[in-house]
């Protein structure tokens, strides 16, 4: 019998001690394949890799001269981050697509491209990585109905050539807005208010601005993508990944593909409109995640455009600038909102404790727990009062315990009375 227990004994250590090396050598081995990755050049071990934290530094208004009056919004930068497109002006109100440049002193005064700009509306500017064509949406004659895409491209001395229509394949009799090009120009992302799937068509108002910032329709607005290639545009179908019962709109892509971004006004937001990004890991998009409250604030944010390689951010928002705005806008709700552009960075961070925040408050400590160490103490008594009473508390005396039995209930009587003050 001892012989068979001791034969068991081993072969459950053996096993046990098969299947902790086998753990062993199951956890070295997925140490050995995780890596940080870009999805480009940067392939380190994750065990050896000095990962840095970053955060959004809180957004401020781009100021004078790019910010006026006027609203501004729909940023787009180029490429090389040295030139701004930007819409001034309302939608149905011969909104207008203005360019400055970025110089050592900051912005240069903004000027309209008045080979793009018409009587009707432009808006949405959004240039290729190489600054060679320049799309934007527009309510001008020609469409197909409501806004449609556009493009210029730059001829060989420089200047911009005739706007042409991007075509059925893209554009709807519906609104469609807010081009953007991936960085290699094969795909187009934009945003659509044409019917889902399954949907009825619903009849378009007259005049109605296509942007998210004023009255939807019934249809709310969808990102889509259309492949390019050397024969055109691809028929646009919608980005499924984006896409939500609510609003999806302005989206855009980083310069190095790995990202992106677009603003959405589906619930569980901070306000209004917030700023989303995706990531994209071989070529499929991952779960959107907001932006968090460094970027994102309760009024409306959208139209972001990434600069700098990405650590570098240009959005729209109606929130005040300063408060001298709110002290001027005293929440008159039939006021049209004021949109300007913002700018943030991302910056390396680390971890500081406040030390005056971290310090004991001993004082509020008692304060708040004597009342209950006081009740503690009096249900104790009680306790030894009852196990006397029971005979299972042994007493070594007779007089102690005549002693102990008018000790408690007067001790517990001064306990209670203490209780109630501090009641």
């Amino acid at each position: 019998m001892k012989r068979t227990l001791l034969v068991i004994l081993g072969t459950a250590l053996t096993v046990a001690g098969l299947l902790g090396s086998a753990w062993v050598w199951r956890y070295r081995a997925i140490q050995d394949a995780t890596y940080y990755s870009d999805g480009d050049s940067i392939r380190t071990l994750a065990r050896s890799a000095p990962v840095r934290d970053i955060l959004w530094q809180p957004a401020r208004a781009l100021g004078h001269p790019v910010n006026s009056a006027d609203d501004e919004y729909e940023p787009r930068l180029s490429g090389d981050g040295r030139s701004l497109f930007f819409v001034r002006g309302r939608p149905d109100e011969d909104a207008d697509i203005y360019l400055s440049t970025r110089t050592p002193d900051g912005w240069t005064e903004p000027v309209p491209i008045d080979a793009v700009n018409t009587e009707a509306d432009e808006l949405g500017p959004a240039p290729s990585f190489d600054g060679s064509t320049l799309l934007f949406y527009s309510d001008r004659r020609g469409g197909f109905g409501g806004f449609d895409l556009w493009r210029i491209s730059r001829q060989a001395d420089g200047t911009w050539g005739e706007a042409e229509n991007l075509g059925p394949a893209v554009n709807t009799p519906f609104n469609d807005y807010g081009p953007a090009l991936s960085p290699d120009g094969g795909t187009l992302y934009f945003a659509s208010n044409r019917p889902r799937r399954g949907e009825r068509t619903t009849d378009l108002a007259d005049g109605w601005p296509a942007t998210l910032r004023d009255d939807y329709l019934q249809q709310p607005y969808d990102i889509y993508a259309s492949t390019v290639s050397a024969d055109g545009f691809g028929p646009a179908s919608p980005v499924d990944a984006l896409n939500s019962p609510h609003n999806e709109g302005t989206p855009v892509v980083n310069p190095f593909a790995s990202f992106l971004y677009f603003a959405s006004d589906r619930p569980g937001g901070t306000g209004g409109f917030d700023l989303f990004r995706v990531r994209i890991r071989d070529g499929t998009l991952e779960q959107p995640r907001r932006l968090g409250h460094a970027v994102n604030s309760p009024f409306n944010d959208l139209d972001p455009t990434l600069g700098l390689g990405g650590f570098e951010l240009l959005f729209s928002s109606d929130r005040p600038v300063d408060d001298t705005e709110v002290a001027a806008k005293p929440g008159d709700d039939n006021a049209p909102p004021d949109y300007n552009i913002f700018r943030t960075t991302s910056r390396e961070v680390y971890t500081q404790v406040d030390a005056a925040q971290a310090a004991m408050d001993w004082v509020g400590l008692w304060s708040a727990f004597w009342p209950v160490l006081l009740l503690l103490a009096l249900l104790l008594l009680a306790l030894l009062q009852e196990l006397q009473v029971q005979g299972l508390l042994p007493l070594q005396e007779q007089e102690d315990k005549h002693y102990s039995l008018n000790l408690v209930p007067s001790f517990q009587l001064h306990l209670k009375q203490q209780a109630l003050l501090a009641l």
